[in-house]
């Protein structure tokens, strides 16, 4: 386990000899896998390992490159650990993996309603729902022209025509989702 050195001796009748030899024992490499994380359903990111000259992951699941890469690309659908096997440049191979948790988040699904009517410049609430728990935690409606607040989930409107507005909403992670409402506007 440490390097140590080694002595030998010999004898015939009255002839002894004495030699060493020392051992060097170099530290295994250490593996790093990288800190936990979280990713968008469906979105490409990178591993990021390090330690060592050579990388070994594992399970192969999700990875879209290779599981020698030392920071291969994942397209991961859900949650899933993997472990990291490292060996450095002298041959030594960890003694021990490293792993890392990687979470999914969901995909964000949004609804901004059904498209609808409103009387030219009479106000008209409309409200942006998270239709899954993805955690959306912050709004954006485009354009911005006619609302009071584009940057909740449930501005109020106020037309001078028809409008059709684009929702997006965004995890911290930022994961997004978007949809859209027609707002047809009539005189009266």
């Amino acid at each position: 386990a440490i390097t140590t050195k080694y002595y030998i001796t010999a004898t015939s009748g009255i002839c002894t000899r004495t030699d060493s030899v020392t051992v060097n024992v170099r530290p295994a490499p250490i593996a790093n896998a990288g800190p936990d994380a979280a990713y968008c359903y469906g979105k490409v990111f990178q591993l990021d390992g390090s330690g060592g000259a050579t990388y070994e992951w594992s399970p192969s699941t999700y990875i879209i490159s290779s599981v020698t890469d030392e920071d291969p690309s994942v397209k991961s659908t859900a949650p899933i650990t993997y472990r990291l096997f490292v060996t450095d440049a002298t041959g030594c191979r960890s003694l021990t993996d490293d792993e890392v948790r990687i979470d999914v988040v969901p995909a964000v699904k949004l609804f901004a309603g059904r498209d609808t009517v409103a009387a030219i410049g009479q106000p008209i609430q409309l409200n942006a729902v998270e239709l899954n728990a993805s955690g959306v935690t912050q709004y954006s409606w485009s354009p911005a022209d006619y609302l009071n607040n584009p940057l909740v989930a449930n501005p109020v409107a106020t037309l001078p025509r028809d409008m059709r507005y684009i929702v997006t909403g965004t995890t911290p992670e930022g994961c997004e989702g978007k949809d859209d409402i027609f707002i047809k506007a009539y005189k009266g």
